[in-house]
């Protein structure tokens, strides 16, 4: 409980509460000290009763055995003295009691005051160690959130790494298929060529032929073959 007053000290703290504390301690240890002796008081104060019964029994004794008064009066006189003190010190006890009273009151209120303060800060602990315990889960999340992002991402990275392979490799076999069906169609074209210039005797066949020929270097010049652009040329210079 020390330990947690002090934490509540320290924490809704303030110095001020600190020496209210401490000024409650100290009058607590005053209020005790006069404690006993306002018991040491009443001790003596039935002892001086008890010595007043006796002196009393001895002067009635005393008085019925001797005709000397003023031996009585003086015995009297001693015990109109003792009662007088007593009451002034029993006047003086009671008010100290009082305000042990005051300071005991004073002291339960402080009591409960605590016990509220000890209850709030233990409160304030188990809120604390929650959100603790909350912020140490949120920041595991985001952890394992940010490595699922950075894996996705990488995931996205070596996706698009592979499409774009995938598609320079596609277009590379685009071009070179396509360069394939070029030389394909200008050899034929050639073929074809070269059968018409060694036809000789058919005209017709020949002339055929030629326009077949001249038809693929058309068809490999539109997929890009160079060769049947010069071969077309020739070939209408030739005609002209």
């Amino acid at each position: 409980m020390m330990l947690v007053l002090a934490a509540a000290l320290s924490g809704c703290g303030g110095r001020s509460e600190k020496e209210k504390l401490q000024a409650t301690a100290d009058s607590l240890r005053v209020a005790i000290k006069k404690n006993r002796e306002a018991e040491i008081v009443l001790i003596g104060i039935g002892r001086v009763l008890d010595s007043i019964d006796h002196e009393r029994g001895l002067m009635k004794a005393n008085f019925v055995r001797s005709d000397d008064h003023r031996y009585y009066f003086v015995r009297l006189r001693n015990i109109n003295r003792h009662v007088v003190e007593m009451e002034a010190r029993v006047i003086s006890l009671q008010a100290s009691l009082k305000k042990a009273e005051q300071q005991a009151a004073s002291a339960q209120t402080l009591r409960e005051k605590l016990e509220k303060a000890e209850a709030e800060v233990t409160r304030l602990q188990s809120t604390t160690s929650v959100i603790r315990q909350n912020k140490a889960a949120a920041i595991q999340l985001v952890y394992l959130n940010n490595n699922r992002l950075a894996q996705a991402e990488q995931e996205l990275l070596d996706k698009d790494q592979l499409l774009l392979s995938l598609d320079y490799h596609a277009t590379a076999m685009f071009h070179l298929q396509q360069d394939r069906r070029a030389t394909f169609y200008y050899q034929q074209a050639l073929v074809l060529e070269e059968t018409a210039r060694c036809t000789r005797f058919a005209p017709a066949k020949k002339r055929d032929t030629r326009h077949e020929a001249m038809a693929l270097y058309r068809i490999a010049e539109s997929l890009g073959k160079e060769e049947a652009t010069q071969r077309l040329a020739a070939i209408n210079k030739t005609k002209s």
